[in-house]
């Protein structure tokens, strides 16, 4: 938002899956950035579409940031000192299958957000492809959601995750992705 480049490359750059950030988010990662404790020389932040941005790129390009993932998720899950899992079945997920576990997760998402969001969206009309931050969903709002969703769903979700799953869908994926891997290894194990 009234930032310094022109519609011309704001248009090209949505092309490749990148794009400014709102001033409200901007805001947020100041603050981020003022409040940490490290002292940092310089921070760049930009809003990126991984889905369209890994599409235009080369195959080695999309392995490195597998891997860079990989590696982050590891180094997160060491930090945490208790080695838990990014997520957990809730109970009534136990006994789900993959498909009732995307409804359930899908379900509780919208609702939250639908809880929080309150003025902007009223009951079902929530809109899974629209980012977060077009929602109007300010930057404490934001972090409430996240922390709705975390109890709610019993998963692990970054500061950052405005920026890693920019949308409900993205999200929704995401989460009933780790929760149908869970349960999938939960079956392998039975078995055994």
């Amino acid at each position: 938002e009234g930032g310094m480049a022109s519609p011309q490359v704001v248009e090209q750059l949505a092309k490749v899956g990148i794009k400014g950030l709102t001033n409200a988010v901007g805001l947020q990662l100041l603050g981020d950035i003022m409040a940490a404790r490290e002292t940092t020389g310089t921070v760049g932040c930009i809003g990126v579409d991984w889905s369209s941005f890994l599409s235009l790129r080369p195959p080695d390009s999309q392995r490195f940031f597998e891997q860079m993932r990989q590696e982050i998720n590891a180094e997160s899950s060491e930090g945490s000192g208790d080695g838990d899992e990014v997520c957990h079945l809730t109970k009534e997920e136990k006994s789900m299958d993959a498909e009732a576990i995307t409804k359930h997760v899908t379900q509780t998402i919208t609702d939250t957000a639908t809880e929080i969001m309150q003025d902007q969206a009223k009951e079902g009309t929530v809109q899974l492809d629209v980012p977060f931050v077009d929602l109007g969903i300010d930057s404490l709002g934001l972090v409430e959601f996240r922390d709705a969703v975390s109890r709610k769903l019993r998963v692990r979700l970054s500061i950052a995750m405005l920026f890693d799953y920019p949308t409900m869908n993205a999200l929704i994926n995401y989460i009933a992705g780790e929760k149908i891997a869970l349960l999938a290894k939960r079956s392998g194990s039975d078995v055994d």
